[in-house]
């Protein structure tokens, strides 16, 4: 525990981030938060030297790390500060396979075991806890099952959902063979059997092809509802199901904002 190996932990984070859904619901819930206005005040007025500062590139990319923090900073996450040559302040983020937060180093390789110790240097700053795993870990259990379900899905239409053809030629003729051969691939991708004269093959249809489909998609569906309550704390500001009404769709669009007022709280406390 005091020498976490973190490396396909945060591999398998940016392969989750990966999933259409997934970056919907976080762009999202990211976009929420941005959108918010702040601003820095001294003695009661707003300070137009920080503000400077404040609207620039820099700090917007530094809020959206502080947000993907949450999801992704198994460890928590490493900034190291500087001044551009120009005088603005500019950030990097160290990658978080190169830090190990228990013992505070930074990792020149990932694979490191020993490293050099960030409290030497005095322009670092660490957000988070050292031994939490960050929150993707709960949208890669349904990221994971849903791609499970996706690749039976397609290969439940690849084999039944396409017309099965089927040709004879004499057993003693590989000319004709040869050309049958050609002559059924180059007709397109769907199933082929090639048999002799005098041969059978059946042909079995799927028991029930269309609910075996409907399962799919509806396991396919549940994936979807659950990382989007995990990450909005409910379905219907997504998508919309079949208790959709207005009213229900109100009331969980007040928990939504509840979840990004939490969060722009904690920003603040990061940046205070």
């Amino acid at each position: 525990i005091d020498h976490p190996r973190r490396v396909k932990l945060l591999d398998m984070y940016q392969d989750v981030k990966t999933d259409s859904h997934v970056f919907s619901v976080l762009r999202k819930q990211k976009a929420a938060i941005l959108s918010t206005p702040i601003v820095f005040m001294r003695d009661g007025k707003v300070d137009e030297k920080m503000q400077e500062h404040i609207d620039s590139p820099w700090f917007s990319n530094f809020i959206e790390d502080i947000i993907d923090n949450e999801w992704e900073g198994a460890g928590g996450s490493l900034f190291q500060f500087f001044r551009e040559p120009n005088g603005w302040i500019n950030y990097q983020l160290i990658p978080r396979k190169h830090v190990d937060p228990i013992n505070k180093l930074i990792l020149r390789e990932q694979s490191a075991t020993s490293g050099e110790s960030w409290e030497e240097f005095d322009n670092l700053l660490h957000i988070g806890n050292p031994r939490r795993i960050g929150n993707m870990a709960v949208l890669a259990f349904w990221v994971i099952l849903k791609r499970n379900n996706i690749g039976d899905w397609a290969e439940l239409g690849e084999i039944f959902g396409r017309p099965l053809r089927t040709g004879e030629y004499d057993a003693f003729d590989d000319e004709a063979r040869e050309k049958l051969i050609e002559d059924l691939f180059n007709m397109g991708g769907a199933g082929i059997f090639i048999h002799p004269t005098g041969t059978n093959i059946d042909f079995k249809e799927a028991a029930n092809l269309s609910g075996g489909s409907d399962l799919y998609e509806r396991l396919h569906s549940v994936c979807n509802n659950e990382i989007s309550k995990a990450v909005n704390g409910n379905t219907l500001t997504t998508e919309a199901g079949d208790k959709g009404t207005q009213a229900l769709g109100t009331v969980q669009k007040e928990g939504e904002v509840d979840l990004a007022f939490f969060i722009k709280r904690n920003i603040i406390n990061i940046l205070n």
